[in-house]
């Protein structure tokens, strides 16, 4: 499992800045790690990159909750939610046009439906009464918590890391981004943006080559 260090000691070495056996210094390991993670906000805004799949639950009374708050604060505001139970019984969603439409929305209940207003509330149908609602949404990874922590990645994702840091420090380091480095970069990434663009019926799953997760 690849670390930061790992991604950013396989870029200096492609950018001929380490030596075999040689380490970097504490300093350019800071300027690298803030890049690093630069890059992994920056492929995280993209809606084909990178992700972990987040299962967030808590006891929920009222006609609905908010995420990125509460027991539902480990999913940011605006996510996507892929599917949703309320006391282990699959909840099935619904639009706002059709929330809107139910003519008593006091009814309590087991929640049956859902309704996300593309922010931070969540409608329920019935209201809860104490039930515990589990949330399923993609979350993004936007930061290397460290240089040692180590992540798992699909394959070409530590390739792809690399590839691009080195393009980025190469104007601080080389004084220019070399032809090479823009044809690693390229064939690096290629490949991670293929592999997650293909349909989801190709792919098998929904995530498959998204997942990415820090232990």
């Amino acid at each position: 499992m690849p670390t930061a260090r790992t991604i950013i000691t396989v870029a200096l070495e492609g950018m001929n800045r380490l030596s075999p056996g040689e380490t970097a210094d504490a300093d350019l390991l800071a300027i690298a790690l803030r890049q690093l993670n630069n890059i992994a906000d920056q492929w995280s805004a993209g809606r084909a990159y990178l992700f972990k799949d987040a299962f967030v639950s808590g006891a929920v009374t009222g006609a609905s909750l908010t995420l990125a708050a509460g027991s539902f604060a480990a999913i940011p505001l605006g996510r996507a939610i892929i599917g949703a139970t309320a006391d282990s019984y699959a909840m099935q969603p619904m639009s706002m046009a059709d929330y809107r439409d139910i003519y008593d929305k006091t009814s309590t209940g087991t929640p049956q439906y859902y309704a996300h207003d593309g922010a931070a509330t969540v409608y329920l149908y019935p209201v809860a009464a104490g039930e515990t609602i589990l949330i399923h949404a993609n979350v993004e990874l936007s930061q290397f918590a460290d240089l040692d922590t180590n992540y798992t990645m699909p394959s070409g994702y530590q390739a792809g890391f690399a590839a691009a840091l080195a393009v980025a420090l190469a104007p601080a380091l080389l004084g220019n981004v070399t032809a090479a480095l823009l044809t690693s970069e390229r064939r690096a990434t290629h490949g991670i943006v293929g592999s997650n663009m293909r349909p989801a019926i190709l792919r098998g799953r929904e995530d498959v080559g998204n997942i990415i997760q820090g232990y």
